[in-house]
Order: structure tokens, then C-alpha cells, then sequence
């Protein structure tokens, strides 16, 4: 990507789901870098991208510094799925006042 089409800070999107973008995109970042250094240099990178966005350097700083943390082979694991324990069912009565919408 060479343009920066990183979610605005100021946005009215939820507050969780801004607070958290950052640690997904270096994330992503540390899942496709093969190395660090190349991680590093990329991270340097998105890190300027995103308080281009107004994005708080706190907030920028801990996301790094916890993906970086992570074990890459470990990322690139497949999870695995939890099973459904609690499915809802809904059943309802047919009627024909339905086939006039």
C-alpha cells in the first residue's frame, strides 16, 4: 500500500475497535516480515502512518512494542476453532399473511 488509508483517530467509529487497529496492522506486519530487521523498518513505517492519523504515540508505541514481542511462528499457526456450545434456534410458525411483502 502506498497510500496512507489508515482509519482517522478522530473518527466516529467505536473507541475499541480504533484503539486496537494499530496492534492488528503490526501484527499483520510482524506475520509477513521475515525478519526483524525488516519488521523494524516496516514498523517505522506504519508507526509514522498512523500518527499521520492523530493516532496517541502511547497507543502506537505499546502495539508495537507488544507485537514485536510475539513469536512469529507462533503467528503464523493456524488457531483453532472453537465449536459452537451455545447455538440459538428460532422456529417459527408460517403464515401466509407474509407472501404480500
Amino acid at each position: 500500500m502506498d497510500r496512507n488509508n489508515l482509519l482517522q483517530y478522530q473518527s466516529f467509529h467505536p473507541r475499541a475497535l480504533k484503539d486496537n487497529l494499530p496492534m492488528g496492522q503490526f501484527l499483520r506486519l510482524r506475520r509477513n516480515c521475515s525478519s526483524v530487521a525488516d519488521y523494524r523498518n516496516h514498523a517505522d513505517k506504519l508507526a509514522t502512518k498512523l500518527q499521520a492519523k492523530d493516532y496517541p504515540t502511547h497507543l502506537v508505541n505499546r502495539a508495537r512494542k507488544r507485537a514485536r514481542n510475539n513469536n512469529r511462528d507462533q503467528l503464523l499457526q493456524p488457531r483453532a476453532v472453537k465449536p459452537d456450545l451455545e447455538k440459538i434456534v428460532c422456529i417459527n410458525t408460517f403464515s401466509r399473511s407474509s407472501e404480500d411483502y
